[in-house]
């Protein structure tokens, strides 16, 4: 969580006891919850969501979860790890940008 808490400018006690969706640019929200549910069925992920930092600017990530059950198998939570992706997505709209302007020359 400490991780995370740097990425997004917050401390760790500003997080702690907040849903995750608080961190969740809105339009991924449906997203974030749709994996949850995949996760509390074992179903294990990677996948981007774009979120929202303390400043209110936006940081994209790649999210790597996994399912955590206790021993009588029931969801007891999941270990995330969080990869800021941010550059390489700006890096892909420019390049989509550029490809765009080149198709419209042609």
């Amino acid at each position: 969580m400490k991780k995370m808490a740097e990425m997004l400018g917050y401390s760790q006690d500003e997080m702690v006891g907040r849903s995750p969706c608080n961190f969740v640019d809105e339009e991924f929200e449906f997203i974030l919850k749709l994996n949850l549910e995949k996760r509390k069925q074992g179903i294990n992920q990677v996948y981007e969501l774009k979120l929202t930092c303390k400043d209110s600017s936006l940081l994209w990530a790649l999210i790597s979860t996994k399912a955590i059950f206790n021993k009588d198998g029931k969801f007891a939570g999941s270990l995330s790890v969080l990869t800021d992706i941010t550059e390489r997505k700006e890096a892909e709209e420019a390049l989509k940008k550029a490809r765009d302007s080149l198709e419209e020359k042609n």
